[in-house]
């Protein structure tokens, strides 16, 4: 049995399910999968709650309209694709706090907590993606 501070976590990763949350420091813009917000229970509005030190974040549901919080979109919970939304002073925080790089974007791995109604992000396991601009497609067949 992995038992840590009295809990067996064999338990702990059966019951509650892996997400993952991306932040796009150069647009502000944030994805999370719908799943995890249907998971904590299909709230009217969202919240992040950051720890100190800048390890880890919860998402919560919240129970109206307020700075902190974010309007999840009605009918989302039909979708199986992402919530997507601007946040900018949010990830310049992180940006801030955690030293990340804007020029990157950052995908953070996550548990689904179902029975506490909570996301649990670990921000010391983001990964980053790099920003990426499209370039001009040109066509492979020469011009004759």
């Amino acid at each position: 049995i992995v038992q840590r501070h009295g809990v067996d976590w064999r338990w702990w990763m059966v019951l509650n399910k892996a997400t993952s949350i991306s932040f796009y420091l150069r647009t502000g813009r944030i994805h999370i999968f719908t799943d995890a917000i249907r998971t904590i229970g299909e709230p009217s509005f969202i919240r992040f709650l950051l720890n100190q030190d800048g390890t880890s974040m919860i998402m919560e549901p919240y129970h109206t309209k307020e700075f902190q919080s974010i309007k999840v979109p009605q009918g989302i919970f039909t979708k199986t694709a992402t919530m997507e939304f601007g946040c900018k002073p949010f990830c310049s925080l992180l940006e801030y706090t955690i030293g990340w790089n804007p020029r990157y974007s950052y995908r953070i791995p996550g548990k689904i907590m179902q029975a506490q109604h909570i996301a649990l992000f670990d921000l010391t396991c983001a990964v980053k993606i790099e920003n990426i601009r499209p370039t001009k497609y040109t066509s492979p067949v020469a011009k004759s």
